[in-house]
């Protein structure tokens, strides 16, 4: 008890004497920077993630995404990476003074960056990538003279590169790519003196290429000058050797000139990405002997040939040889020309893809290409390679593309290639091929797109070929097929294309073919097909072609056909087809070309609804047809207007002329033989091809087309945001409007079902033209063949576009409704 007093005194001295300890709002973080953050969740307007819930408690430090320093009693750093966030971001923000980190990216805010961020000196790391930022970048950034790291990538930045970024003297990495930014490369960056890494493609920017670029940047690890417009040659020179470089990013340009010999002192290189540009010579023969690092090469899209007059293939495959990490090439559309000699097989092990299409590479194709064992996409199409399919194609277990077509190939297709499980697209159209279908094609189970129009093959449709229970573009076109359909067909419930036509087939057309309910291109045009059309097809309500032309079919032109919701194409013309048209053609709002041609319809054509858009040349040869449809004769009273076979109209009218006056059958009879000469002369007129989507017509729209439509993807024309990407719509050079989704690599193999279904509603609500940038190494198995309108993501194009490199948005696809459009890159 006799303490309490000596207590009571220590502890009046400690208030007395000792300094006062601050409130635990001010240790933790400061007056200021409270007042700071709380500023910053005022510009926010949306939180879905509730990452400020906590904003408000009494210490700041306990704040999400919010580190302070206790000694300094200051907030260090700010970092709320993928939050949702959305809004603005606050001025105040560059008032927490002692700030090392602000990390705001990969959420949605807008608007521009305040320039007060300026004056956070004490800043070594500033990411605001991913978000939709806007406006011009705020020269006071270049007065972080802190900053080490700075990435504005993948925002709607506009105007030119700050020259001021140049007095980041401390700056190891600099991203600002995937804006809008224009004008040149300022010089001034190439001051900046321990760069690393550098990132400004995919942007608008045009000029030379700055040669002190690649001479004062010693340690640069990484440049990305991509997907822009410049100009000029690639000024790497020799005395400015770059030993450390590890990825050289061009593609997509306007560069000249011939492949700098100099780049082969960097012996570090993993990725030389050089496509779509202008460049010229020869292949390099002996650049890449030393780069056993270097995993992808893409040369493609330029005017390259080989050595020695552009005959000879050898010097560069065997430089090549010596690349043991190299997992990707692609020398595709250049004018390379000469054999594929033997050695190709001797590339490295991990080879995944090979991309040689449209060149002039002729002669066999060498038998040891199959030692390439890992490979999951070969692309030899469009060359003149001759000869037959190598039969140890099977050895390649993991091939999962299969590009052969528009070549000189003869033989029989090898039935070892029923043996690969992962192949998912075979594309064989376009050679001499003889013989059958193997039937061994039936255990691709993984299989989506079969292709092999327009060969020699004969014999009968393998009915086992219903056991790829995942085709969805199924091509047998141009051959000279027999026997029936297999009804067994229908089990491809999954088939958005099938072409069977120009082939010898008989029979009826199978009822079953019903079940196919996403079928969206239907063409048995050109065979020997008999029967009636089965009313059946109206189950088949995707539908936007059939084509059943130029065979033996009779009966009437069912009304389902006429009512199915989405048609486009309808083609009956050259068959036995009898009685009226169906009335629920009148109320088909899709069709946009019809053909009954040269059948035996009668009765009267209306002069409303879809019938009035009908052009004449859509009856030629249908006399018993009448109506107000221009080129047709106009139906006489009330009994034209009953369906009627002219076989019954010819008595009646020998009737009538045999109980009237001399003078006027004389009269008649002259009015019937010019009737009979307008119908000999519309006989004789060529019909024009029915529009089935193919390959041919379709433009090639390369990156910068895209960039250009969408005004370099900036905000204002995104239309639409998802899980999987983003959607920006746009206007061709010719026009033409078009969504472009860009898929989200980090989406993995959920993008392919979810593309599906978004394609559908896309199509629905009459986006007539898709385009698709794929980014990212796709798992997508068969994503590219030959096909119909808006078929799928797994296969429209013949040949392959390919792709540049994982993360830089160069594998392209398209789809159209209206217009199948190929995107080149």
């Amino acid at each position: 008890m006799e303490v309490a007093p000596f207590s009571a005194a220590i502890f009046t001295f400690l208030l007395l004497f000792l300094p006062h300890c601050p409130s635990p709002t001010v240790l933790a973080g400061g007056s200021d920077d409270r007042s700071a953050l709380l500023s910053f969740k005022s510009s926010v307007s949306s939180d879905p993630n509730g990452a400020l819930a906590s904003w408000g408690s009494p210490n700041v430090c306990n704040w999400t995404g919010v580190s302070c320093d206790m000694a300094a009693r200051r907030v260090v750093k700010l970092i709320l990476r993928d939050q949702k966030l959305s809004g603005k971001v606050s001025p105040a923000l560059g008032n927490l003074s002692h700030l090392n980190i602000l990390n705001l990216s990969g959420n949605l805010f807008t608007g521009r960056v305040p320039s007060e961020l300026g004056n956070l000196f004490h800043l070594t790391l500033l990411d605001m990538s991913a978000n939709s930022f806007s406006g011009e970048v705020p020269p006071e950034l270049g007065n972080l003279s802190s900053l080490n790291y700075f990435d504005l990538s993948g925002n709607s930045f506009a105007g030119g590169v700050p020259p001021e970024l140049g007095n980041l003297s401390k700056l190891t990495q600099l991203s600002i790519g995937g804006n809008s930014l224009e004008g040149s490369i300022p010089v001034e960056l190439t001051r900046i003196p321990n760069l690393i890494y550098l990132n400004i493609g995919e942007n608008n920017l045009s000029g030379h290429i700055p040669e002190a670029i690649f001479c004062n940047f010693s340690n640069l690890q990484y440049i990305d000058l991509s997907s822009n417009f410049l100009v000029g040659k690639i000024p790497i020179r020799g005395d400015c050797p770059l030993p450390d470089l590890m990825f050289l990013v061009l593609w997509s340009n306007n560069l000249v000139g011939g492949i700098p010999p100099s780049i082969s002192n960097s012996t570090k290189l993993k990725w030389l990405l050089l496509e779509n540009n202008f460049l010229t010579g020869e292949l390099p023969s002996g650049m890449f002997s030393k780069m056993r690092d270097l995993e992808l090469l893409y040369l493609s899209y330029n005017y390259l040939t080989s050595p020695e007059n552009n005959t000879n293939l050898e010097p560069f495959f065997a430089s090549l040889t010596n690349c043991t990490s190299l997992k990707e090439l692609g020398v595709s559309w250049n004018e390379i020309a000469g054999t594929m000699p033997p050695l190709v097989g001797r590339l490295s092990p991990g080879l995944k893809q090979l991309h040689l299409e449209y060149n002039k590479i002729f002669g066999p194709i060498p038998a040891n290409l199959t030692d390439l064992t890992n490979l999951t996409t070969l692309n030899l199409s469009h060359n003149l390679l001759n000869v037959s399919i190598p039969h140890g194609i099977a050895a390649m277990q993991r091939l999962e593309r299969l590009y052969l077509s528009n070549n000189l190939l003869s033989g029989e297709i090898p039935p070892p290639l029923g043996t690969i499980p992962r192949l998912g697209l075979i594309d064989l159209s376009h050679n001499r091929l003889t013989g059958t279908i193997p039937a061994t094609l039936s255990n691709l189970t993984q299989l989506r797109v079969l292709v092999l129009r327009h060969n020699r093959l004969f014999g009968a449709i393998p009915p086992s070929l219903a056991q790829c229970v995942n085709l969805q573009n199924f091509d047998l076109s141009q051959n000279a097929l027999q026997g029936r359909i297999p009804a067994d067909l229908s089990g491809l419930s999954g088939l958005l294309y099938l072409n069977l036509s120009s082939n010898q087939l008989e029979g009826p057309i199978p009822a079953t073919i019903s079940k196919m309910v996403m079928l969206q291109v239907l063409n048995l045009s050109s065979n020997r097909l008999s029967g009636t059309i089965p009313p059946q097809l109206g189950s088949c309500v995707a539908l936007e072609y059939f084509n059943v032309s130029g065979n033996a079919l009779e009966g009437g032109l069912p009304d389902t056909i006429g009512a199915l919701p989405f048609l486009q194409v309808l083609d009956v013309s050259y068959n036995g087809l009898t009685g009226a048209l169906p009335v629920s053609l009148e109320t088909a709002a899709s069709l946009r070309r019809v053909n009954f041609s040269y059948n035996g319809f009668s009765g009267e054509v209306p002069g409303t609804g879809a019938f009035a858009s009908f052009p004449a040349d859509a009856f030629l040869g249908d006399a018993g047809l009448c109506g107000p449809v221009a080129g047709l004769a106009r139906c006489g009273g009330a009994r034209h207007r009953v369906v009627r076979d002219r076989r019954v109209v010819l008595p009646v009218v020998i009737t009538v002329v045999a109980f009237t006056l001399a003078i006027v059958g004389v009269v008649a009879c002259r009015a019937a033989a010019r009737a009979e000469v307008r119908r000999d002369s519309r006989r004789s007129m060529l019909l024009t091809d029915a529009d089935e989507p193919t390959d041919r017509d379709y433009p090639r729209v390369s990156h910068r087309e895209l960039s250009e439509a969408t005004r370099g993807f900036e905000q204002s024309s995104l239309i639409g945001a998802g899980r999987f990407g983003r959607v920006y719509e746009g206007t061709l050079r010719d026009g033409t409007r078009v969504a472009v989704k860009v898929l989200d690599p980090k989406s993995g193999g959920e993008v392919s079902r979810s593309f599906k279904r978004e394609c559908q509603v896309l199509r629905r609500t009459r986006h007539r033209n898709l385009l698709v940038k794929d980014v990212g190494d796709s798992d997508f198995r068969g994503n590219t063949g030959s096909g119909d309108p808006c078929n799928s993501i797994t296969g429209l194009l013949q040949g392959s576009v390919g792709y540049i490199a994982p993360g830089f948005g160069n594998k392209l696809q398209a789809l159209g409704t209206s217009a199948l459009v190929y995107v080149g890159m």
